[in-house]
């Protein structure tokens, strides 16, 4: 019994032993797996008993069992761990997110462990409900987080200031959230769900960052481990019954398995550890004794080998001092070692060179000794980071010796010693001076860039590769109805909108064309911009790839004009061509026809001359025949508009009352009336008011018909100073007088408002169609402008644009003198048209004068002279103005002046509104009379000429 009593310890002595032997000797030829770890619970933790716990080490436990692995846990911070992963300290991170950035740092896991994401905790005290309620607010982070950095980059696109306080754990971060020094947290999902509960503060709805956890190892390193982790992670989660379901049950689940007592693992691990290092230490005791006298004998040997290492170690000890003396000499940037009272202990010359002072100056004073006001408060509220934030940059204007500010970049760094301990910090220091101003001459070139193409003159448009707009410049803004910042964003067709003006098909995007072809495209004719108040304009140019540095496209431009004006002016352009047509054709047909007039109506004067007055009823026939020929030469006169003779004869008119006359002429009786507004200083116009009068009356008259149920006709009247801002105006320079009526009526139908003008058009069943025509007609040859806009079911606007009379000199018109007629006289009438010589003959042997006929100018000046030689001269001359084939009444006055310098001559025409007609003393003639004319206008003529003239 007493031997069973002995050898029982023995037995479990050995037994423990031998495990632990075996375990020693198992591991010593292992090669372990060097596993980054850091607190993230459930993920990955240290709990109470200093094991290492988590969902994702469940996992790697069971992987490393499966291949037979050795798990080295190495402790620390995330950044650190980050640090250790990048540099190969360790050989796997668990619990890491993947991103893009740390996809090109590490090598990752095919299989994702599962997903996570970020939210937001507030404090209790704190009220914030999205996004943009924090604005102002302070956000607790861990340091190197994924999270607070896309949450940085999220904050940035919304435009919202915050600050950040960078922690070195989540435990941190929600500590100082419910201590009310930080406003929000930043913690993931999982972590949230384990402890936020242990913390006094709360969740906010704004979750983001949904990222994938998996494993991670260094590039191009323990690639066969990942694998290793891809192939049972798989298996895993394809199996409903695996450990993996059974471990995410553990640690999100409700119920959680009993832990084994955490005092038996240590128990064992220091027992047989004692008993281990007991045989170690034996076996070394008695190896050392028998080896003790041989290395006696060495002693004196090694202890002169240590003396010359001493000696070596000391010369590298100064040439390695010596070395980073001269590296920090030489640097170009500033070195600066701080105390724990962040004094100055040393420094570099390029920082004395900085500032401008010697080292003396500045040993023993801290960097805020060397700012102003402002940035000594940026230096303590750095300084007021430490020790959370190891490494701190940022930008501070320190002071020179001679007073200037020197821009530069801080970057610091806290010190510690073995024990954690702050020992003090060290800075180093750049220059920004050239970086500022690099940095200001790009702005004002991006300034200068941005102004230009704000102010050009065509509109442009730039979009991303995707079609996204990113810019439009002022003139797009105002031709599409998109303001630059409204637009940025939205697909180019919706903002670009753009249509087949002939069709109203939409065209296919230009930027999508562009990028296709790679290449500078044009716009297809008739391409019309549908603005974002519906309105169209016509526009024209066109679009061209961006590129980069390497010709890659990385977006398109789209450069364009509005042409509407253009195509108008196009259309007015037509318009008058084929007016003057028409003015060719009318010109030749109204003489013909004028002198037809002529014909019927002298000898229908004559008939009414001859019959008595008892014969009445024939009288009153021909007098009724001759009003219908009174009417017929109407029509003629407004054929004559269209021809070349049918200038007007101006004299200076006040538009006011003119306009005011004209429109009130045409409304009596209508349910339409006019209302006026007159510009005050209104200039006057050098205009026929006879034609211009009516052109009003002819406007007015199709208002009135526009409107059958009545309305108000708006007759607006202004100067024009500056006719580039006239829409339809095609000059560039000049003054004019702007007359615009607008009607409230049915409107033109699209299909028909560029045929308005035409001669003939008419849609009344009575109309003539020349009205507008003539209307046209006479504001051209007053060298105006009439254009025209309508929209149907709206009304209808006509604009006249005359040239306006500056100088202030008014014509006076000449005092009508009185003559008084002799009995008789002898006649000389140049006609080409023999029925008229004998009618003109008939006319002035009815007004008791003879009459001499010719046929041309050269007849006329060769039987004048003869007269005048045989001493029978010829008292009066009536020349016709045009003689088709033969010399006409200008150029046979000429002669004839010449001949005979006081001949008198009258000028006679069908073209009553021919250029001579009008200023016919200018051309030589005493009088004018236009065809056809009655015994009358021809007596009034006649008198005159051959008159004694009475004061």
């Amino acid at each position: 019994m007493i031997l069973l009593n002995f050898l029982r310890p023995c037995f479990h002595f050995c037994t423990a032993f031998s495990l632990l032997f075996f375990i020693f000797v198992g591991t010593s030829f292992a090669h372990p797996v060097k596993v980054g770890v850091y607190e993230n619970k459930p993920l990955v933790y240290r709990d109470a008993q200093g094991k290492y716990q988590g969902f994702s080490i469940d996992i790697l436990r069971y992987v490393a069992a499966q291949e037979h692995l050795q798990l080295e846990f190495v402790s620390g911070s995330w950044p650190e761990c980050l640090e250790r992963l990048a540099t190969g300290q360790i050989d796997l991170q668990v619990g890491i997110a993947v991103s893009p950035e740390r996809q090109k740092l590490f090598a990752f896991s095919e299989q994702t462990l599962l997903t996570n994401w970020g939210r937001l905790y507030r404090n209790p005290q704190v009220e914030i409900d999205s996004l943009l309620d924090l604005s102002g607010k302070t956000v607790a982070v861990l340091d190197k987080d994924i999270h607070a950095k896309v949450f940085t980059e999220l904050m940035g696109k919304f435009s919202q200031p915050v600050e950040l306080k960078i922690f070195k754990s989540y435990d941190a971060v929600l500590e100082q959230v419910e201590a009310g020094s930080i406003d929000v947290g930043i913690v993931n999902r999982m972590y949230a769900l384990q402890n936020a509960r242990h913390f006094q503060v709360e969740a906010t709805p704004m979750i983001f960052n949904p990222i994938e956890v998996r494993y991670a190892s260094p590039r191009g390193e323990s690639l066969s481990l990942l694998r290793s982790i891809d192939h049972h992670l798989g298996h895993l989660v394809a199996d409903k019954g695996s450990m993996y379901y059974g471990s995410l049950e553990k640690w999100f689940g409700k119920d959680q398995p009993a832990e084994t007592p955490a005092w038996i693992m240590p128990l064992l691990a220091v027992a047989g550890a004692v008993l281990v290092l007991g045989l170690i230490v034996l076996a070394w005791f008695r190896k050392q004794v028998s080896i003790k006298t041989l290395e006696l004998k060495e002693i004196n040997k090694t202890l002169a080998q240590q003396v010359d290492q001493l000696q070596r170690i000391d010369t590298d000890l100064h040439a390695s001092e010596e070395l980073h003396r001269n590296l920090l000499e030489t640097t170009s940037e500033g070195f600066w070692l701080l105390d724990t009272e962040q004094k100055t202990t040393v420094i570099n010359a390029s920082l004395c060179r900085m500032l401008g002072y010697e080292q003396s100056e500045m040993i023993g004073k801290c960097p805020f000794d060397f700012a102003d006001e402002d940035n000594r408060k940026i230096f303590l509220a750095e300084l007021a980071k430490v020790p959370d934030s190891i490494h701190r940059s940022y930008e501070i204007q320190l002071q020179t010796k001679d007073g200037s500010n020197l821009p530069t970049l801080f970057n610091a760094t806290t010190l510690f010693d073995k024990d954690d301990k702050i020992i003090g910090s060290f800075a180093f220091v750049t220059d920004l001076s050239d970086i500022k101003f690099s940095s200001a001459a790009l702005q004002a070139e991006k300034e200068l860039l941005s102004v230009t193409l704000r102010s050009i003159g065509d509109a442009v448009i730039t979009t991303d590769i995707n079609g996204r707009v990113t810019f439009l410049n002022r003139v797009a803004e105002n031709l599409t109805g998109w303001s630059n910042e409204d637009a940025k964003g939205h697909g180019s067709q919706e903002i670009f909108n753009i249509i087949n003006e002939k069709t109203g098909e939409r065209c296919a995007s230009p930027v999508q064309r562009v990028i296709d072809l790679g290449r500078i495209i044009g716009l297809a004719n008739h391409t019309a911009l549908i603005a974002k108040d519906g309105s169209i304009r016509s526009i024209a140019d066109s679009g061209s790839p961006i590129r980069d540095a390497e010709s890659k496209i990385i977006g398109v431009v789209i450069v364009f004009r509005d042409t509407t004006n253009e195509h108008r002016l196009e259309e007015e352009l037509l318009k008058g061509r084929k007016l003057e047509a028409v003015g060719v054709l009318a010109g030749g047909i109204a003489h013909d026809f004028n002198n037809i007039l002529t014909a019927i109506l002298g000898n229908i004067e004559l008939a009414c001359h001859h019959i008595p007055e008892k014969e009445g009823k024939v009288a009153m026939r021909l007098r009724e025949a001759q009003k219908a020929t009174q009417r017929a030469t109407k029509l003629t006169r407004q054929l004559l508009t269209f021809s070349k003779g049918g200038d007007p004869v101006k004299g200076v008119a006040s538009l006011p009352e003119l306009v005011k006359e004209s429109a009130d002429f045409v409304l009596p009786g209508s349910k339409v009336f006019c209302e006026y507004s007159f510009a005050k200083d209104l200039w006057q116009v050098e205009a026929d008011s006879g034609q211009i009068s009516q052109v009003i009356q002819n406007i007015i008259i199709n208002a009135d018909h526009a409107m059958p149920e009545g309305g108000k006709i708006n007759i607006d009247c202004a100067n024009v100073e500056d006719p580039v801002a006239e829409s339809l105006l095609s000059v560039q320079e000049g003054s004019f007088v702007r007359i615009s009526i607008h009607d409230s009526g049915v409107g033109i139908p699209r299909e028909i408002i560029d045929k308005i003008f035409d001669p003939y058009f008419s849609t009344k069943q009575h109309g003539s169609g020349l009205g507008l025509a003539i209307c046209h007609s006479i504001v051209n040859k007053h060298d105006g402008y009439l254009t025209v806009d309508s929209v149907p079911g709206k009304g209808t606007t006509f604009t006249l644009y005359l040239p306006a009379l500056l100088s202030g000199v008014s014509k006076v018109e000449e005092k009508p003198k009185i003559f008084r007629a002799v009995k008789s006289a002898r006649i000389m009438v140049m006609d080409d048209e023999e029925m008229l010589l004998d009618l003109a003959k008939s006319q002035l042997e009815a007004l008791g004068h003879e009459a001499l006929l010719v046929l041309d100018g050269d007849q006329a000046i060769n039987r004048y002279q003869d007269l005048q030689d045989r001493g029978t001269p010829v008292d009066l001359v009536i020349m016709d103005l045009t003689i088709p084939g033969g010399m006409g009444g200008r150029e046979a006055a000429e002669k004839l002046l010449k001949i005979d310098p006081n001949a008198k001559i009258i000028v006679a025409s069908g073209y009553s509104n021919d250029p001579i007609m009008a200023n016919y003393k200018e051309y030589g003639f005493l009088a004018a009379v236009a065809k056809p004319f009655d015994l009358k206008a021809l007596n009034e003529a006649i008198s005159t000429c051959i008159i004694n003239e009475i004061d």
